[in-house]
């Protein structure tokens, strides 16, 4: 549903108490600034009741990981989250579209993990590469990228 000034009844259906109720996820910081903290159609609430924002937490993978270019992250109802994600790699700006080498930000974080790749597709050939990046999440997970 629209709301705007001109049609007023709409708009006057999603206030309440002189809020407009928009489906954001936020709270009055300390110096009382409305921060947004997320959707609540973008909320993860896994298996034992813990609240996920994705938003904060596609911001904070993007933060830690400059060689990602998105990030999604499921697990609604599970034990566990997973996230997918895309790397970053060069691009054609002549077609506007990805190329197959990967970017710098890309290659020196595979490179600190001990992983040689310059293209996507040798990442997404072989099980091999699957397994040893699969191996360098958990050392994400504990904290000792």
């Amino acid at each position: 549903m629209e709301c705007s000034i001109e049609n007023f009844s709409s708009t006057e259906d999603t206030q309440e108490d002189g809020w407009l109720h928009t489906g954001d996820w936020d709270y009055l910081g300390e110096e009382n600034n409305l921060l947004l903290n997320g959707r609540f159609k973008e909320l993860i609430i896994t298996s034992d009741g813990e609240n996920i924002p994705t938003l904060r937490m596609d911001g904070l993978l993007m933060k830690q990981l400059p060689c990602i270019s998105n990030a999604m992250i499921t697990g609604d109802r599970r034990k566990y989250l997973t996230v997918l994600l895309t790397f970053k790699t060069k691009w054609d700006l002549y077609n506007d579209r990805p190329l197959d080498d990967l970017g710098q930000d890309t290659t020196l974080w595979l490179n600190s993990l001990g992983l040689d790749y310059k293209n996507l597709s040798e990442i997404l050939r072989g099980s091999k590469p699957k397994e040893e990046l699969r191996t360098s999440s958990k050392s994400f997970e504990s904290g000792s990228y």
